[in-house]
């Protein structure tokens, strides 16, 4: 069974910059804070010295010192950021959640680019659900918190 989070936005700048932004390594951690329980982004950095791409590995370090692994699944510039968690949450969240995949899809709109950001959460079980139900609201705020701040951060530069 599958839960999902999904945030929209549109901001007035050109698409290209806002791809560029999402899927920068250095970007992150200003972007993605801790918000309630969830912790935020320390560092990212591209394993074996590979380039942001498709099959690569990328490592997350959170604030809350756990490490995760993510595989960059599609990359299509400036459309498409697609990737898949490889590492294992850590307990009370792996009782519930056993995988999730993330998806970043921007599209031109007049005057800008539009973004649908959407996380998909594999549940352990169904009974998970219930659980798991009010953490997405929470992982949804924290999506909308950080494209907040790409857009304050797109809108300056």
């Amino acid at each position: 069974m599958e839960i999902k989070t999904t945030v929209e936005t549109t901001i007035r700048t050109p698409r290209e910059d806002f791809f560029d932004l999402a899927v920068s390594n250095d970007a992150l951690p200003r972007l993605f804070h801790s918000y309630g329980p969830l912790a935020g982004v320390a560092k990212a950095e591209m394993l074996e010295g590979r380039a942001v791409e498709e099959g690569a590995t990328r490592r997350v370090t959170m604030t809350d010192g756990m490490v995760m692994d993510e595989m960059i699944v599609e990359l299509r510039r400036p459309s498409v950021h697609r990737y898949r968690w490889l590492s294992a949450l850590h307990a009370p969240l792996s009782w519930l959640v056993s995988g999730c995949e993330a998806l970043w899809v921007f599209t031109d709109v007049p005057g800008g680019t539009h973004l649908n950001y959407s996380y998909t959460f594999r549940l352990t079980s169904a009974l998970a659900y219930p659980f798991a139900k009010p953490i997405t609201w929470l992982m949804r705020r924290w999506q909308l918190s950080a494209i907040e701040r790409a857009k304050t951060e797109l809108v300056r530069g």
